[in-house]
């Protein structure tokens, strides 16, 4: 059975399931007041299946007329197409002997006899409360249906033509968040892959040695997993002879080409070049690391900058992305290969929606997303339900985008986000962040600042250790950043060293980068004015972010 066939059956079996517990008893009528469509069809077949029996009603019967097939049909329930039919039995209800309740398929109605058609379509049984992460407010609960699981693992399988039987997962994001609930429980269900649970302390240290062990088919992490990979991949290569670094970087180039082909569009180069340095070169760093067999590798939970894409691309690793919140069960847009652009996003799938809400000038608006995986609202905060999904049932997300070419959606920033200076200019402070950290591969997090503020500053954080028995960033500096220091005549080795003698040589070579940065921006108001680097990187365990952020005075 297709996909198609069956989605037909799934939708007519759960609309009789729907009519049965709305009372529809057998042999009584179930009638149907509209043009046609999708929905009159397996309307139609699930009164059979549920045992009534199924009645049309012209669409130009007065509301006496309606009546008349009401009584005649003995029917118990009615679909109605919009809110003009609605109207003729809202004025005959009480007449109709039989009648238990009223379905519609457009519009919306405030009668209680009235149910709309999305209620018998996606079980409104909760399946699981997920709570959003609470950066701003109290974690709100989030109500997500059997449903709403189902459909997005279904969704994602579907999309990225996953094979049934055949894939290897690894466990090792929380549970507690969406994303790893979809790709760990719904999506295996869905295709009978075999889940592999990680070490403990994955997220310490240890998920290399899952993934060489595991060598999993799909692949999804956080953007710091895929940092963290970076310097892996960047300590290997500064660890070889000078000659070797030349090849690597040779071989980068090649693989880069080849990437930025297959994300235009095209089918890719197979030059001879690219063979060979698939051969001797990335077919074996994907082993050494785990990906040899991995077939799609995704980034989700956060934007994945842009300079970590290009520098595993460069290995022929292809890092796609996934967008989506807890709100709309997990991912809604999905990217299952390499993309170049400034901004990170995705298409979305056919059985979901996606729209920019009052795009500006620029084609640049909130994003809207609609489908069976739009949650059902908060627990017991009906206020801010009705703030995020709108009376036609579009989730508002409070992110930023536009949408260029075939479906595909760039997400620009977090609409709360948006820096409005003194002077009144509105700042996108993603993607200045994202050039700061690709002119300086050093840098682990930067922050900038300027609400309110003449100009902008910016924080920053130097790639260093961690401890592995607690994930809380060390003194001790990155091999990859004490290499880097060493580079320009000063070979520090702690983030104390750096922030208390502040050598002119490392904060001279930072304002370089931060002025290359500068270059991109689009006006002067989105220029950095000042940089501070930080004591220590940032962590969950050290809560910096929740600290006063004293830095500036």
């Amino acid at each position: 059975m297709n996909s198609k066939r069956l989605e037909y059956y799934e939708n007519v079996k759960t609309v009789a399931k729907a009519f049965i517990k709305l009372g529809l008893e057998r042999f009584r009528g179930v009638s149907i007041l509209g043009g046609n469509s999708s929905e009159w069809m397996f309307s139609h077949l699930a009164a059979s299946m549920a045992g009534g029996v199924a009645s049309g009603i012209y669409i130009t019967n007065s509301p006496e007329a309606c009546l008349h097939c009401l009584n005649i049909s003995a029917s118990n329930l009615i679909l109605v197409e919009n809110e003009f039919q609605l109207d003729k039995i809202l004025k005959v209800k009480n007449q109709a002997v039989h009648l238990k309740k009223i379905i519609l398929i457009s519009g919306k109605s405030t009668d209680p006899l009235v149910l709309s058609i999305m209620s018998i379509l996606a079980p409104n049984e909760v399946a699981t409360l997920l709570f959003t992460s609470g950066t701003i407010d109290l974690p709100k609960a989030v109500l997500l249906s059997h449903d709403n699981l189902i459909f997005d693992g279904v969704m994602y399988s579907n999309y990225m033509n996953v094979r049934r039987g055949a894939e290897r997962i690894i466990s090792f994001l929380p549970l507690s968040h969406v994303a790893a609930l979809i790709c760990d429980i719904y999506f295996p269900i869905s295709v009978g892959a075999c889940v592999y649970i990680a070490d403990k302390n994955a997220l310490k240290g240890t998920l290399i040695n899952d993934m060489k062990n595991v060598r999993p088919t799909r692949f999804l992490a956080t953007p710091r997993v895929y940092e963290k990979l970076e310097e892996y991949l960047k300590k290997f290569e500064l660890s070889k002879p000078s000659y070797m670094q030349y090849l690597l970087n040779k071989a980068k180039a090649t693989a880069f080409a080849h990437q930025l082909t297959l994300a235009n569009g095209q089918n890719g180069t197979s030059s001879l070049m690219y063979k060979l340095f698939n051969a001797v070169i990335y077919s074996k760093v994907k082993a050494t690391i785990g990906l040899d067999q991995c077939l799609t590798i995704s980034s989700g939970a956060a934007p994945l900058s842009t300079s970590v894409r290009d520098y595993l691309a460069g290995y022929d690793i292809s890092v796609g992305e996934l967008y989506g919140m807890s709100e709309s069960s997990g991912f809604h847009l999905i990217s299952a290969f390499y993309y170049r652009g400034k901004h990170t996003g995705g298409s979305w799938p056919d059985v979901v929606n996606t729209k920019i809400d009052n795009p500006d000038e620029n084609g640049e608006g909130e994003i809207l997303m609609y489908g069976r995986n739009i949650c059902m609202g908060y627990l017991n905060e009906p206020e801010k339900t009705c703030e995020a999904i709108d009376d036609e049932g579009w989730l508002h997300s409070g992110d930023y985008g536009r949408q260029t070419k075939d479906r595909w959606i760039e997400i620009i920033g977090r609409k709360k986000e948006i820096l409005i200076t003194s002077g009144g200019e509105n700042i996108p402070p993603v993607l200045i962040e994202s050039n700061v950290k690709k002119e300086l591969p050093i840098v682990s997090q930067a922050v900038l600042i300027g609400e309110g503020r003449k100009y902008l500053t910016i924080l920053l954080t130097l790639k260093s250790e961690f401890n592995p028995g607690n994930g809380t960033p060390s003194e001790e500096l990155a091999y990859e950043t004490k290499v880097w220091c060493k580079s320009l005549g000063c070979p520090c080795t702690t983030i104390t060293e750096i922030v208390e003698k502040q050598p002119p040589e490392i904060y001279a070579e930072i304002q370089r980068g931060i002025d290359r940065a500068n270059a991109k921006a689009i006006s002067s108001a989105q220029r950095i004015q000042k940089f501070k680097i930080l004591p220590r990187d940032f962590s969950i365990p050290t809560k910096e972010l929740e600290k006063n952020m004293s830095y500036l005075a």
